[in-house]
């Protein structure tokens, strides 16, 4: 059974504490994967031995079997079904793009001029993605760095030479493509940054990203896809947009200054 499945089973012996904490399940099943059965308890202002009772009334042996299930269940959910080549897997892959370009279009304007407003007037900008997001913050930092100084990549590796984030400060801000499955790399080296005072403008995915609570801007792209490897196409797309909204609020001598470089250097045939 799903777990709302078993909510509804044994909903008549549930205690009125049970209750609550069914009601929070049911409303916030993706975030409240990333709570612990205390950390859930707090939230609640109830108790972690009623958060393994309530598990137990829905037959798992405590809270963290519940969790494991939990977890089985959303990417079970979540796993798309592959059209075959009779079935026109081209076609439906570009629909899904399609869908998802629309939800994307729908972003506040608003709320892109912040984030750009942010971008470009930073003291500096750190560009941080791990794993499949890797490529998103290596393009970021290279078209950003051509707009604005003091840009730098964060690469994975960071969390066991830290030296870096010594040069953090309050006037930071880091850009984190954050997508599921969230690497653990990002959340640790955007958690340091936050604590050395540095703002966090996150690009996640509709998901329930660990980041969600340090950020003070987040960016949600749309990555459903036909498969189980996710869309990734628009997240590009984004970084290229915060790119332009970015350089229209920095002075343009800067690009002029490259193009002259990158001609003096005969680096492009």
């Amino acid at each position: 059974m799903t777990l709302r499945e078993r909510i509804d089973h044994n909903t008549s012996e549930f205690s009125p504490s049970d209750h609550q904490i069914a009601a929070h399940f049911l409303a916030n099943l993706e975030a409240t994967l990333l709570l612990s059965g205390a950390e859930l308890a707090s939230q609640l202002e109830t108790s972690p031995s009623s958060i393994t009772r309530f598990a137990q009334r829905l037959g798992f042996e405590g809270y963290p079997d519940l969790r494991r299930a939990l977890r089985r269940e959303l990417r079970e959910q979540q796993a798309p079904s592959v059209p075959t080549i009779k079935e026109g897997v081209f076609a439906a892959y570009w629909q899904r793009e399609k869908q998802n370009l629309e939800e994307l279009s729908r972003t506040s304007d608003i709320l892109l001029e912040r984030v750009c407003e942010v971008l470009a007037t930073a003291r500096r900008v750190w560009i941080l993605g791990s794993r499949s997001n890797k490529g998103h913050a290596i393009l970021t930092q290279e078209l950003l760095s051509s707009v604005r100084t003091e840009v730098r990549l964060l690469e994975p590796s960071t969390m066991f030479s830290p030296e870096i984030l010594l040069d953090a400060s309050n006037d930071d801000t880091v850009l984190v493509f954050s997508t599921r499955r969230y690497a653990r790399s990002s959340t640790q080296i955007a958690t340091t940054l936050k604590a050395r005072g540095a703002s966090i403008l996150l690009v996640t995915d509709n998901g329930a990203s660990p980041l969600l609570p340090l950020a003070s801007h987040i960016l949600r792209v749309p990555t459903q896809a036909i498969s189980q490897y996710g869309a990734s196409g628009l997240m590009s797309s984004l970084a290229h947009l915060l790119v332009i909204g970015t350089a229209q609020r920095c002075d343009t001598s800067r690009r002029e200054q490259l193009e002259g470089l990158l001609e003096e250097l005969s680096v492009f045939e």
